[in-house]
């Protein structure tokens, strides 16, 4: 049976007629020209239609590492022409996280009307996150080639999470006068996972508090937060990292008013030392505040010291302040100031003495600099600028031998001052018996050259037996202070 379909139009004074003949038959296209048929159509080619079911595919969660259960995709052929599939591939930027499993299209024919062929695909996930490629399918056919069928899927990883970790910066803080910054910069991830992101809220504070959260709440320091009333804030973070996992921490100060400020505790170890050469450290770490604040800085100096000295405090910065070498027989004071974290201070201060322990000490110092006195100490009989005289050319070490075997009866200078103002000692562990001679010589030569004041003290076991300042004018001069008789220890002014 044919089924022919005629169609009729006219062109000019032409009546033109096409004879359509069964579906896909010729055409025939007839004029009343006198022309019985103008041309013959040949039949239009057939061409494949290739469908896939399903379209797309989700695979879910799975461990990296892992595979899942491989899936079907049915492939078939909705057109007329024969359907030939040339390959079958896995592409995009996760395609390692797909396989095929089965594949029984690669190099077969579909043909009209044919069953659909079927294959399978699983997922294997090559990393943490999301995971998406495309099944390509190349084929034959005319308007979808390759045919493209979205795969689907999350790479899970067996990790412990995140960590997170708050602070507040200040720790407590008074209320309408310190800014806070909430800080989760210390959170980490121990898988190595990267921290990409960060959520802070407040989840508690007083109730008459209005002070809202800043607009930094996705960033890992937050701040300034101003606590506006006196009492408790919370303030909650939540961290994420890269594949997903979250944790939370929450951080709690307590916002008060500013308190009496720090109290300063002072101490010196030891609080009695040998000059010139015994230490002392100044102690402060026993210093704290009432109200909980964090004492943020120490400042030692050296508020009184004997006249003469010339020893200044360590530099330091420290509770603690060691190092200090007192040059001089007397009292030193140690003073500390403490401030707190919201800028309050306090203040202490403490004595430390030095004493000499040898049985005859004699120290000197002059008011200006630019001048050098030199302190010489004469042995009984002894005369100046011989090993009878101990001063700067000689006097060094225990030396010279002034007595007995050994050094205790033997004279030692220990400090010779040149640029400054002294201070220069002359000691004697033991002195042995007889009348021992103090005299000041003006060496020559120097920048400063007028009258000055020299004084000099003379220690007998530790306690004070001579004090003379006596002014000496003009250089290469010599000036005698006192004479000291010994065992008796007494010193006579000359």
């Amino acid at each position: 049976m044919c089924i022919c379909v005629i169609e009729y139009w006219f062109v000019g004074d032409c009546e033109y007629t096409m004879v359509r003949a069964g579906l896909i038959g010729s055409l025939l296209l007839f004029a009343a020209c006198g022309i019985d048929a103008l041309k013959s159509f040949p039949p239009a080619p057939a061409q494949p239609d290739i469908y896939t079911t399903p379209t797309q595919h989700m695979f879910g969660e799975l461990l990296e590492g892992d595979r899942s259960e491989p899936v079907a995709i049915m492939v078939g052929n909705a057109g007329l022409g024969d359907l030939a599939v040339s390959s079958v591939t896995i592409s995009g930027d996760n395609a390692g996280s797909f396989f095929i499993a089965e594949d029984a299209l690669t190099g077969a024919t579909i043909t009209a009307g044919a069953q659909e062929l079927t294959i399978t695909v699983g997922f294997n996930p090559d990393g943490p996150g999301t995971r998406q490629a495309w099944l390509e399918i190349a084929s034959n056919d005319p308007d979808e080639n390759p045919a493209k069928i979205a795969l689907h899927g999350l790479g899970a990883i067996d990790a412990a999470g995140p960590v997170a970790v708050c602070n507040a910066t200040p720790s407590s803080p008074i209320a309408t006068i310190n800014a806070v910054t909430w800080s989760g910069s210390d959170s980490f991830d121990p898988d190595g996972f990267a921290l990409v992101g960060y959520r802070w809220r407040i989840i508690e504070k007083p109730e008459q508090s209005w002070t809202p959260m800043p607009n930094c709440a996705t960033q890992p320091e937050c701040g300034p937060f101003l606590p506006d009333v006196q009492g408790s804030y919370t303030a909650e973070l939540v961290v994420q990292n890269e594949i997903g996992l979250t944790d939370t921490c929450t951080v709690t100060f307590n916002a008060s008013s500013a308190g009496d400020g720090p109290v300063a505790v002072c101490g010196v170890t030891p609080s009695l030392v040998r000059p010139p050469f015994e230490t002392a450290t100044w102690i402060g770490n026993n210093s704290y505040d009432p109200d909980g604040f964090a004492i943020t800085r120490y400042s030692w100096r050296l508020s009184s010291s004997p006249a003469g000295s010339a020893v200044t405090m360590p530099t330091c910065s420290t509770a603690n302040c060691g190092s200090f070498a007192p040059d001089i027989t007397g009292t030193y004071v140690g003073e500390l100031t403490v401030e707190n974290a919201v800028g309050h201070t306090g203040t202490c201060s403490v004595e430390l003495v030095a004493e000499p322990i040898e049985s005859l000490w004699i120290e000197m110092y002059w008011q200006h600099s630019g001048d050098d006195m030199d302190l010489h100490l004469l042995s009984p009989g002894g005369l100046p600028n011989t090993s009878g005289d101990c001063y700067y050319a000689n006097c060094v070490g225990r030396s010279p031998n002034w007595g007995a075997a050994g050094v205790n009866d033997d004279p030692s200078l220990d400090l010779d001052n040149i640029p400054g103002t002294g201070p220069e000692n002359i000691n004697i562990s033991a002195p042995a018996p007889g009348t021992y001679k103090v005299f000041v010589y003006d060496h020559p030569n120097r920048t400063y050259q007028s009258g000055n004041a020299v004084t000099v003290n003379v220690y007998v076991d530790g306690a004070s037996v001579f004090s003379e300042t006596r002014t000496i004018s003009g250089e290469r001069t010599s000036e005698y202070f006192c004479t000291i008789d010994w065992p008796s220890g007494i010193a006579t002014p000359l």
